[in-house]
């Protein structure tokens, strides 16, 4: 996670005006004290980032990330900002609606792996028989289910990835 605070005030000044922090909750307590020491300078974020994702820079923005970490896994929370990320949401909350109404959590080894473990997770292959399933073109199933609106992301582990039904 990265956070940039700027104080546009004493920019001008030479004092320190840029305010750098790794940790949301440590961010918006420094971000408190510093508006009650100083409630006059003109102070905002200009940077807010989670999971690698570029999210809204704003102190609310950051609070509500704040508060739905601790009801969130991390899974969850870096699914929600990669679901912003690809247009699918502009906030938290709605990312996290999105991904518990239309969504998959689904491992494996590549994108075509998970595509195949998502295809049995949907039993959609139910009723071939074994024998068959080997003679069935998987990576032409999952074009033509991306080009009717399935979206597959990678999570940052590599292994497993969001399948997401529009």
């Amino acid at each position: 996670m990265q956070i940039e605070f700027i104080n546009y005030t004493k920019d001008f000044t030479g004092e320190q005006s840029v305010f750098y922090f790794e940790d949301a909750t440590e961010a918006l307590a420094w971000y408190d004290n510093y508006m009650e020491q100083y409630p006059d300078d003109e102070t905002g974020c200009t940077h807010f980032s989670a999971y690698g994702v570029e999210l809204m820079a704003s102190v609310d923005m950051i609070a509500d990330y704040e508060d739905l970490e601790r009801t969130h896994d991390s899974h969850e929370m870096e699914a929600a900002c990669l679901l912003i990320e690809y247009g699918h949401d502009d906030t938290l909350r709605g990312a996290l609606d999105t991904l518990n109404d239309h969504c998959y959590f689904i491992s494996g080894h590549g994108k075509l792996d998970a595509f195949e473990n998502y295809l049995d997770e949907i039993g959609y292959l139910e009723g071939v028989p074994e024998h068959l399933r080997w003679y069935i073109d998987t990576d032409a199933i999952m074009r033509d289910f991306e080009f009717d609106g399935l979206t597959i992301i990678e999570l940052n582990d590599g292994d497993d990835f969001l399948f997401l039904h529009n």
